[in-house]
């Protein structure tokens, strides 16, 4: 039993109830014997516009029309059946979509990389592409306040407490290449931790900084970084050595390793020298201490955050620093890697998300956060990742939606001419 408190949201409201079984069905089964059962793992019963009538491991699950769908007396759904193909290739995929083997070519299926193709084949009627920016976006990490021996002062200079420094960075970096380079211009730039699109992006009052070499060295000249020996790079005001610091992220990824060289070129027209590293995901992304990411061991780190209705401010708030509980930090399993604390953006993003959704506390608190946030830049946001599906011309009501993890959430409504 769960009680509530009238005026408390409880952000996992849905961990409190389970959905309904069909007792005729499983009823005979333990909760263990669930995850293993065929009727519940591979042809489980629902109220949606199909049914799974045949799953074939590792080669396609058919679904035919439900016929006790509560919208079929609206003709609802179009299609009489679906087949989803498991093709694992991503050039067979592309290949039977031009065959007619396939209709539909998925996000999973497809990638960022067959855009020129994609858009050739639209040019020649052969295929509709579809290039949906997500909820996802990259980012470049600023190791504000390291922990441990990699600590500033210790380890390391103190390179990026000055807010100057951060923001020269931001101006040296030209994002909008990245979005022309990597993802065909098909993407936007980011500006804060929700993309311009969202009905919370401020209006105005919101820094969104331009690409200025210019401005970026007269910035870093500002902050008494000064290439005192003419070498090209920049040195520290404090110790006097040289401003070379390292960026890491993920293996394996075409994508990072392309936007992390294009940052690396870039830097050096501010006078700042790039290591670029590399490290599996289980490594990258491995809790603190050991992990260097949330173990707050790192000058620049490159990842992706996800948006949502709600922006995620609290990705970015002092009790969200990774570190050991026992000092005051917010456990090893915690988001802010950076180690920004601003307590001015603490109070608003703290009374943002107490307050309920659509009123002005909840609007405004929300929006002057994201204002402290750009200005302040304790991470540099690059640009939304891109979704890319593609269509044959006679698929009809086909509609990428943003918010949406699937291509085929409005399945009902799909149709061929």
């Amino acid at each position: 039993r769960w009680t509530g408190i009238p005026g408390f949201m409880d952000p996992t409201y849905f961990t409190n109830f389970w959905p309904p079984l069909p007792r005729h069905l499983l009823g005979g089964y333990a909760a263990a014997e669930l995850l293993e059962a065929e009727e519940s793992s591979r042809l489980p019963v629902g109220d949606g516009p199909f049914k799974i009538v045949d799953w074939v491991a590792g080669d396609s699950i058919i679904l035919e029309k439900n016929e006790f769908y509560y919208r079929q007396d609206e003709g609802l759904p179009y299609l009489q059946s679906v087949t989803f193909k498991f093709i694992p290739d991503t050039n067979q995929l592309v290949a039977q979509l031009l065959s007619g083997q396939c209709d539909i070519g998925t996000q999973d299926g497809l990638n960022v990389s067959q855009s020129p193709f994609l858009i050739e084949a639209e040019s020649s009627g052969l295929l509709i592409p579809y290039f949906q920016t997500g909820t996802v976006f990259e980012h470049i990490d600023f190791g504000i306040n390291s922990y441990g021996d990699y600590g500033d002062g210790i380890g390391r200079p103190d390179w990026f407490e000055d807010v100057r420094v951060r923001q020269a960075m931001t101006m040296c970096t030209d994002r909008e290449s990245m979005v022309d380079n990597i993802l065909y211009g098909r993407s936007e730039v980011i500006h804060t931790y929700i993309p311009t699109v969202h009905p919370l992006y401020p209006e105005e009052g919101l820094t969104e900084w331009p690409y200025d070499v210019e401005a970026a060295n007269a910035l870093l000249d500002e902050a008494g970084y000064i290439d005192s020996d003419g070498d090209g790079w920049r040195e520290d005001p404090a110790t006097g050595v040289p401003f070379r610091v390292t960026l890491g992220t993920t293996t394996g990824n075409e994508m990072r390793q392309q936007l992390t060289q294009i940052f690396k070129e870039n830097m050096v027209s501010c006078g700042i020298d790039i290591e670029l590293y590399y490290l599996p995901s289980s490594e990258w992304f491995a809790n603190g201490p050991d992990g260097p990411l949330f173990g707050r061991r790192f000058d620049l780190a490159e990842f992706a955050w996800s948006t949502g209705v709600q922006p995620s401010c609290n990705l970015y708030t002092t009790n969200s620093i990774t570190g050991p509980e026992e000092e005051g930090l917010g456990g090893w399993g915690n988001s802010n890697d950076i180690g920004w604390s601003n307590a001015e953006f603490d109070q608003i993003c703290n009374t943002a998300l107490a307050s309920l959704p659509g009123t002005a506390a909840y609007v405004e608190n929300h929006k002057e956060a994201q204002r402290i946030f750009s200005q302040e830049v304790p991470s540099l946001p690059l640009f939304l990742r891109l979704k890319v599906s593609a269509t044959r011309p006679e698929v009809i009501n086909f509609v990428s939606d943003p918010t949406q993890n699937s291509e085929l959430w409005n399945l009902f409504e799909i149709d061929l001419e």
